[in-house]
């Protein structure tokens, strides 16, 4: 608590800082943290349900082993009131042992190192953007799909239904190619062209059952249906062949 230029620790939210840390370094992510946090009615101080990016900003603020940095933001003018964040435009005023801690900076150092060491295995979610970014919308919750990709398959997906779960979201999953395969039938064209799709797509709608709703630049719509795709589907005809004769052989044996 801020009380007369001078801070103060809040013994009930103190616990919950510590609980983050402590969870942190446990081996739990960001928004597990948060999870855990928002099912036991823990409000952030603006009275809002946690996410990964509120545990972050706490588990990187100085303010909880007794330091202050001093000028991270600033206002542009007095006439807008505008906050900004200090990138380098004013000096910024470090203060070492400035108030009493919650954390001891053995933990600080230790979660820091953790954080680092995260982000250099995290796959990396929505990244190299594709003509799909920002287009996707969950009929459900109204957050934009993101891509995922790992060794095996590019998917998009409600970052709701990733982070939280089914409870928070009942979206389906949508994966990359049969995404443009029904957006190529949703066009009429036999194949999918990215250029002929910038130009006459304006958003898509993802609803349950496997449902799709195009809106068009020209300002109709169209709902589309899709469908999983079984292991069988993406087998090459030597595949089928290969296996094929497995079952020749097994049946063989049989005999």
């Amino acid at each position: 608590d801020w009380v007369d230029h001078q801070l103060y620790i809040h013994p009930e939210e103190a616990e919950i800082v510590r609980r983050i840390y402590r969870e942190y370094l446990e081996g739990k992510g960001l928004q597990g943290i948060a999870n855990g946090l928002n099912k036991d009615g823990i409000k952030t101080k603006e009275n809002n349900t946690f996410g990964a990016s509120s545990i972050r900003c706490i588990l990187v603020n100085e303010k909880y082993i007794g330091d202050l940095l001093l000028q991270k933001s600033y206002y542009d003018s007095y006439l807008t009131k505008k906050k900004m964040k200090n990138k380098g435009e004013l000096e910024r005023y470090f203060v070492q042992n400035n108030h009493e801690a919650i954390i001891d900076r053995d933990t600080f150092e230790k979660v820091q190192k953790e954080m680092e060491e995260r982000s250099k295995k995290a796959p990396k979610t929505q990244s190299n953007p594709t003509v799909f970014t920002s287009l996707l919308t969950c009929g459900n919750c109204g957050k934009h799909y993101r891509k995922k990709t790992n060794s095996k398959k590019t998917v998009w997906m409600c970052p709701t239904y990733n982070h939280i779960g089914k409870s928070a979201c009942d979206s389906q999953m949508i994966r990359d190619d049969i995404l443009k395969e029904t957006s190529a039938k949703a066009l009429d064209m036999p194949y999918f062209d990215e250029e002929v799709f910038k130009k006459v797509v304006k958003s898509i709608t993802v609803l349950s059952d496997n449902r799709l709703i195009y809106f068009f630049t020209d300002g109709t719509s169209k709902e589309m249906v899709w469908k999983q795709k079984s292991r069988a589907d993406a087998w090459t005809p030597e595949m089928k062949e290969t296996m094929a004769e497995k079952a020749r052989q097994q049946h063989k044996r049989k005999v």
